[in-house]
């Protein structure tokens, strides 16, 4: 008889990109948008998981800075994985969740507004001719990021194709989404926020290709599964609790009118 394989848990992953992607919203929203209002003199009106609302300060730095956050800290999540040898599985998979999401999304946000000539990055480069070379740019970005995160991931992955890679995928993928939408439809102060949770989280449409991309290259060296983790699970559990039920409606700091 041989032994029973351990797989990759459900129920952790899913934990695991709830956790990491409820953190890249938050650089993106407060410490990216929330940050460059307060340091320019601005003030946090409203702010809620989808907007933040910044009186005064210097607007084009603030529109631009949640972009800027989040590239930053998907590249600096790449690179601490490089360097975490003795570190968990759990730990690792978190960090590579987190920085593919705040890669996908930074760059996820160049392509969109550029495209539409709306969101973050138009409002930051208003008046400026820059919508063709930003969408090539932004392509390059989103192509170069989904290459570095299949590099990364076959360091500690127990997938040896693109089968199996799906199940290290979809879980994360698709909780992130669920959480990111109910706390979305809780939005008090702005409406059809559920359309922008759903462009930010299943728009984070370079999760899909990685399965792809990990026919190229050298199977993965490392056969640790994922396994359950009850600590990341109730974390999780929480997170998306505060998330959902004291962000999601929105908070006001300060009257807007």
């Amino acid at each position: 008889m041989t032994a029973k394989v351990p797989r990759d848990d459900l129920v952790t992953l899913a934990a695991l990109g709830v956790v990491a992607f409820v953190c890249c919203d938050l650089l993106h929203e407060w410490a990216g948008h929330g940050a460059a209002c307060l340091a320019t003199g601005g003030r946090v009106a409203t702010l809620s998981t989808v907007h933040l609302q910044c009186m005064g300060g210097w607007q084009r730095l603030v529109s631009g800075a949640g972009i800027g956050v989040n590239l930053f800290a998907g590249a600096l999540c790449l690179l601490w994985l490089r360097h975490l040898r003795n570190a968990s599985i759990h730990l690792r998979y978190f960090l590579w969740l987190l920085a593919a999401y705040n890669l996908f999304t930074g760059c996820g946000y160049v392509v969109g507004s550029s495209l539409r000539d709306a969101g973050d990055l138009a409002q930051a480069l208003r008046g400026v001719a820059w919508r063709g070379c930003s969408v090539a740019l932004g392509l390059a970005a989103y192509a170069w990021s989904i290459l570095a995160a299949t590099r990364a991931l076959r360091r500690f992955a127990t997938a040896v194709g693109a089968a199996q890679a799906w199940r290290l995928i979809l879980p994360p993928y698709f909780a992130a989404a669920a959480v990111a939408c109910a706390a979305a439809a809780r939005n008090a102060i702005l409406p059809s926020t559920v359309l922008m949770a759903v462009s930010t989280t299943l728009g984070a449409w370079g999760f899909l290709f990685l399965p792809l991309a990990w026919r190229f290259g050298s199977p993965a060296n490392v056969s640790e599964p994922v396994t359950r983790h009850a600590r990341w699970v109730l974390g999780a559990a929480i997170t998306a609790a505060i998330f959902v039920g004291a962000l999601g409606p929105g908070i006001r700091l300060y009257a807007t009118r």
